[in-house]
Formats: C-alpha cells, sequence, structure tokens
C-alpha cells in the first residue's frame, strides 16, 4: 500500500503534535503549510510558528504565504501541489472558512 503524499496545513502547538504524530507513523508530509512567522516577546524578534519549527526538525519543507486570500498565493499553492504530486490535506486547525482553491 503506497502512502498518501499529505500537505499539513496547520500553526498551533496542538497541531504541532498532529504533525509529530504522522512524522512518527511514517506518514511523512511531502510539505507543510503554515502561517508567517510573527513579531514574539519584548524584543518583538519574528518566531516561527509551532509546526514550523517541528517541520525543519524533520526537513519538511515549509510554505508561508501571507494570505491564502491573495491570488497569487493560491496559485502558488496549486503549483506546489501539482509540482509535489500531493493528494490529501491534513488541516487540523485551519478554520473552516479557509477556502482552498
Amino acid at each position: 500500500m503506497t502512502r498518501p503524499r499529505l500537505l499539513f496545513a496547520g500553526t498551533p502547538e496542538f497541531a504541532r503534535a498532529s504533525l509529530a504524530a504522522l512524522v512518527d507513523s511514517g506518514a511523512r508530509p511531502v510539505a507543510v503549510l503554515t502561517q508567517p512567522d510573527r513579531p514574539a516577546g519584548r524584543g518583538r524578534d519574528l518566531k516561527a510558528s509551532p509546526v514550523k519549527e517541528k517541520a525543519l526538525q524533520h526537513e519538511i519543507p515549509v510554505y508561508q504565504p501571507l494570505s491564502l486570500k491573495d491570488a497569487q498565493a493560491q496559485q502558488e499553492l496549486v503549483e506546489m501541489i501539482d509540482r509535489r504530486h500531493m493528494d490529501n490535506v491534513a488541516a487540523p486547525s485551519f478554520p473552516s472558512r479557509c477556502r482552498y482553491p
């Protein structure tokens, strides 16, 4: 049985656990979609999301568009999905209002 080629979409800490579970089960995603790094702390230094940190630990490529509402970002996402032959999206933490192209 061939494993699905997944795009993992998530940002917060609880999504990090889902990504870790996928990796541990052998269903390593082909790429990760997460929110851009954000300023944090008093120094307002950029901080990566928990999902991005976990993806980078496992050398999984990360895609961080500023917004999925942007037509160019949507097109880039579609091209990435096509180029990497992905057939599923695992999205444990994306809001239901998020619409994929």
